[in-house]
């Protein structure tokens, strides 16, 4: 166990990258510039993404909270991506009424988790200093 560092055995053995952040209301901001969803612009931009509250790093937050405008355009892209081949999304379904998806064969997607999490499409957030994200 590490505090406040980075264990590369248990991580990506992407490059580490320094972004600007901004201390406000006690609460890290970060400028994130784009979104692409499998490869995909969804054509937000800084204004979108810094409306309300913006944009906060927390690492403990397993749930995504936007704006109904940003998220209709995540959740666009992210049907899109699903919808263009029978691979992609391994086969989920959107439950009905919902945004959640459920794996149609739940077992298959417990059995290998990591295939299955990878016929997902990637985010990649565009940050100050040219970063991506993904």
């Amino acid at each position: 166990m590490g505090i406040g560092g980075f264990n590369l055995d248990k991580h990506l053995t992407n490059q580490l990258a320094y972004i600007p952040y901004y201390n406000i209301n006690n609460q890290y901001h970060i400028n994130i510039h784009g979104l692409l969803i499998g490869g995909r612009n969804t054509t937000l931009t800084l204004s979108d993404f810094s409306s309300g509250r913006g944009s906060i790093i927390d690492s403990g937050t397993t749930m995504l909270y936007t704006d109904p405008e940003i998220f209709e355009k995540i959740l666009e892209r992210f049907d899109e991506f699903c919808g263009a081949n029978e691979n992609n999304c391994a086969g989920t379904e959107r439950e009905e009424n919902s945004n959640c998806f459920t794996p149609r064969d739940l077992l298959k997607a417990k059995a290998d988790f990591k295939e299955w999490a990878s016929s997902f499409p990637i985010f990649e957030f565009e940050m100050d200093n040219n970063y991506i994200y993904n």
